[in-house]
């Protein structure tokens, strides 16, 4: 089923997903029908086989129980998602995401995260990544300070090519909770306060003499 949502000046409301379907909006920022979008409250996703384009929600998508096969491309969701149920082979892409994203690091299998742009997300709000977990070409803006961390309790967790920005204090001494480190390939730090982020012998831990 494949359902195209007009854009309006109203919000559609919270939705629950209950049968495979492909739901279609004109863009979570569109030129034309004088900016509307089609917007929603609350989106649960309690089916597999569920794609979701082009739209905008005002508050978080879920899903519910253990699913398969969901899309969430070129979207604006301006709180998190959540997909800590028990969910596979899932694909996050293009969106514009508000506060994070939140897996479960046991269940959570086969989900890719690319090139999104997460807005001001806050402390530990990157949650339960594993080693299947797929999060590469992805603009992050933090707002933690100094040791705190936005990767909370990863597992095996490699991410590569993605641009991270430090909007505050952080400066790079823990990425993650938990015992599992981060691995970091090809991407870049930025801190608008332009401290030092930490490396490994700090060079502010070097004598000067």
């Amino acid at each position: 089923m494949c359902i195209r949502d007009r854009p309006s000046a109203s919000n559609y409301g919270n939705i629950n997903i209950s049968k495979e379907v492909t739901i279609y909006g004109n863009g979570h920022t569109p030129e034309l029908n004088a900016g509307r979008s089609a917007t929603f409250g609350i989106i649960n996703v309690a089916a597999n086989n569920v794609k979701i384009s082009g739209i905008r929600t005002t508050s978080y998508i879920q899903s519910a129980g253990v699913r398969s096969n969901i899309t969430i491309e070129h979207s604006f969701i301006s709180n998190n998602i959540r997909l800590n149920t028990g969910v596979t082979n899932a694909s996050i892409q293009g969106n514009i995401i508000g506060v994070g994203m939140t897996l479960n690091s046991t269940t959570s299998t086969n989900i890719t995260i690319t090139h999104n742009f997460f807005d001001t997300i806050g402390v530990n709000t990157l949650a339960g990544f594993n080693s299947s977990t797929i999060f590469n070409n992805n603009i992050v803006t933090f707002t933690g300070v100094t040791t705190q961390s936005f990767f909370s309790s990863p597992v095996d967790l490699v991410v590569q090519n993605n641009i991270f920005i430090s909007t505050s204090s952080f400066n790079g001494t823990n990425w993650q909770t938990g015992t599992s480190p981060v691995i970091f390939n090809n991407c870049i730090t930025h801190s608008y306060q332009g401290c030092l982020l930490y490396t490994s012998p700090s060079p502010r831990d070097l004598s000067t003499s």
